[in-house]
């Protein structure tokens, strides 16, 4: 087990993926074993400390930040990274046992040799499979296929007592929010290997927002984007496909990879601090309508994590994001009036908006919990200019019955309450049974929910 202590003269840190958020930590641990994680949790409330499990460090908040001690560092982090071993397949069940520190990229291509898949993906692949199950990373569906999280059949914990155990199938019925423990080891329900027909269509974005269940009941997965003011977007269609991908979809794929890369070190080295606003709201303007005229419309065959995932041959450019879970009978109403607003303010050139779909999830405390969902996400590429526009963006959504993300940025108005109701009670009696003490509390739980705790309205 790697282990890398704080000393008086060291500095250790822990940095969510876009360096805008950080942390000073005593420790990180990275374990690769269940052994060593149980070894990791009894010693840190032996002394009184406190742990935070870490995966892909892909969330936007302080999710996975330690609680911050007196001296204003935070005390243990469980690097689960280094277990990522694949303990066995079942080909002919599809059942996948695989430690939970394996990241996506690894786990698909591990999968496809076997000939299996799992049923949905979001559009990065950096996440580990425990910080899939702890925040509800989704993918997007069409005619309503199973989302990712619906892939987990059973889950292996080191919890808050330094106890090695598979949680109930009571406990597996919320989002565990990292709050329950160090998750160790999972099993998949995986599908037959597949792949899809990616079409990319130029739409008028307030049509197909209109039409959007039409879209949805005649295609596999959709995704629908677009950016600031354009009233031009992208619909973007995936349909299974027995055809293999020929040598043109394959340079089709490379070229548009090195496309899209090239706008991402674009992105990432533009000099925000000493442009002038209306010169970066041109700029970006200028790189939304390319980035949308310039898509690639051919359709295209890929194997089903590559055409479903986020084609970029670099680096995603460091941005923010906002996240919401919004009634599928609300879309259309909720797209025209954030729209209406987007249509006022120049700035919003520097925002790029995605809406993905899925279907109801029978997870207590994740966003789409029992109800046929769009999510409703605000990429910001030009966080300082776009900042001013965020609370009352965000008010529009969560006005349309929106509940955000829990791993990307929080509105400040949102009240959990309000959101979950009751459900927010029974996900805290079974966050009480696995972490009785609190070894995993931290500063990002007792901003959001315990406030809703104390709560009865």
């Amino acid at each position: 087990m790697a282990v890398i202590d704080m000393t008086q003269d060291s500095h250790l840190t822990h940095a969510i993926w876009n360096g805008w958020l950080s942390q000073d930590v005593r420790a990180i641990i990275q374990p690769t074993s269940e052994a060593e994680v149980v070894e990791a949790v009894q010693a840190a409330r032996a002394r009184g400390g406190k742990v935070k499990a870490i995966g892909g460090r892909h969330s936007f908040n302080n999710i996975s930040f330690s609680r911050e001690s007196t001296a204003g560092r935070g005390d243990t982090i469980v690097d689960v990274g280094g277990l990522r071993q694949v303990k066995s397949i079942d080909h002919a069940s599809g059942k996948v046992c695989v430690q939970a520190g394996i990241a996506l990229h690894e786990l698909v291509a591990i999968l496809a040799y076997h000939g299996l898949a799992l049923p949905n993906i979001g559009a990065w692949m950096e996440q580990t499979l425990a910080g899939v199950l702890a925040t509800g990373t989704h993918g997007s569906g069409g005619r309503y296929r199973g989302s990712l999280l619906s892939a987990f059949e059973t889950v292996r914990i080191v919890d808050g007592t330094g106890t090695s155990r598979a949680l109930s199938d009571h406990e597996r019925g919320f989002l565990n929010l990292g709050c329950f423990g160090v998750v160790t080891e999972v099993t998949l329900a995986c599908v037959p290997l597949f792949y899809c027909e990616r079409q990319k269509l130029l739409v008028e974005v307030d049509a197909a927002i209109d039409n959007i269940l039409m879209h949805l009941h005649q295609n596999d997965f959709v995704d629908l984007r677009w950016t600031g003011r354009l009233r031009t977007g992208t619909l973007t269609t995936w349909n299974r496909t027995e055809r293999r991908p020929s040598l043109l979809d394959r340079f089709r794929t490379w070229l548009e990879g090195y496309l899209l890369g090239a706008v991402h070190v674009g992105l990432a080295n533009y000099p925000y601090d000493w442009m002038p606003q209306w010169l970066s709201n041109q700029v970006f303007a200028g790189v939304g309508a390319a980035y949308t005229h310039l898509a690639f419309q051919d359709s295209q065959v890929d194997i089903w994590y590559r055409a479903l995932t986020y084609n970029s041959r670099a680096p995603i450019a460091p941005h923010d994001e906002f996240e919401f879970a919004v009634p599928i009978a609300q879309a259309a109403a909720c797209v025209h009036d954030v729209r209406r607003i987007l249509a006022k303010h120049p700035q919003s050139a520097g925002l790029e908006i995605q809406l993905r779909f899925t279907g109801p999830s029978r997870l207590g405390l994740a966003p789409n919990f029992d109800r046929e969902t769009m999510w409703f996400n605000f990429n910001q590429f030009d966080r300082a200019g776009t900042q001013s526009l965020m609370p009352e963006l965000t008010a529009v959504v969560l006005a349309h019955g929106g509940r955000p993300h829990w791993s990307k940025n929080v509105p400040d108005d949102f009240c959990p309450r309000a959101g979950y109701g009751h459900m927010i009670d029974e996900w805290e009696a079974v966050r009480r049974g696995c972490d009785p003490d609190g070894v995993f509390i931290n500063n990002w739980y007792e901003r959001y929910i315990a406030p809703a705790l104390t709560k009865n309205s």
